[in-house]
């Protein structure tokens, strides 16, 4: 008979002492079509034919497993291109679509970074000749309770490690006497990058300041303001503000 392998498997006769029916050479003919078709399947060592087990797992070596549906294996020194993660309880549908010229490995609908915004619904009086952290009361946006209006209400805080965009903004009252300062803190820390500028008599004397900073899980970030104009002098409450951003 003509082998069935490998669409499905043969089966075979097995004679017995008493058994005169079986045709010996057919025998033969059967069991050699059978491993033909088995070293089909399997392949010659460096097969290049696509089909065969060698060609398929020409990659596992040594004590490597090849990967499998349920299973857990590590990947090492892999490239994969073209690829959909699914994650338990649902698809990240994170595709990674590779970009050789650039380097670069965009993902689908990652998901988005921590972000605050956090601002003020009353001008905070600024002493004379005094470094003062910026308070705020008012949360435009807090995707990952990043900052409190109770507690600590100078700071926002990584809940995440990783790289975050900063910016903030304050604006002094009119006052054309001394200079008015603006400062980023980390944990407490002055950063380098401060600004400062002379006051203005008619108007308003803006400030803003960004950076790009790595942070870890708990560090935080406040505004630090200082002012030598005489006297006290108000921040105007609806034009001050702190953003971070996380970048990834």
């Amino acid at each position: 008979m003509a082998t069935l392998f490998p669409g499905s498997l043969d089966a075979f006769t097995n004679p017995t002492s008493t058994s005169l029916e079986t045709d010996h050479a057919l025998q033969h003919q059967n069991h050699n079509d059978s491993i033909s078709a088995l070293e089909t399947k399997v392949g010659v060592t460096g097969s290049a034919v696509t089909s065969t087990h060698d060609y398929k797992l020409s990659g596992v070596t040594g004590a490597d497993k090849a990967a499998s549906l349920a299973g857990t294996e590590a990947l090492t020194n892999k490239t994969i291109n073209g690829f959909t993660v699914t994650s338990t309880g649902g698809t990240i549908d994170a595709l990674i679509a590779t970009d050789h010229t650039t380097g670069r490995y965009p993902i689908s609908s990652a998901p988005a970074g921590d972000l605050c915004k956090v601002t003020n619904s009353a001008n905070i009086s600024i002493a004379n000749t005094t470094d003062t952290v910026v308070t705020f009361d008012t949360e435009t946006y807090d995707t990952n309770g990043m900052h409190s209006t109770s507690v600590n209400t100078s700071r926002v805080t990584a809940q995440r490690a990783g790289t975050y965009f900063i910016t903030g903004f304050v604006r002094f009252a009119a006052s054309a006497t001394g200079i008015r300062g603006i400062a980023f803190k980390k944990n407490g820390s002055f950063q380098n990058g401060d600004f400062s500028v002379n006051g203005t008599a008619t108007r308003g004397t803006g400030l803003l300041i960004q950076d790009i900073n790595t942070l870890s899980v708990n560090d935080y970030i406040e505004i630090n303001v200082w002012q030598n104009s005489g006297g006290a002098l108000n921040l105007e409450a609806t034009a001050c503000y702190l953003i971070m951003q996380q970048l990834y």
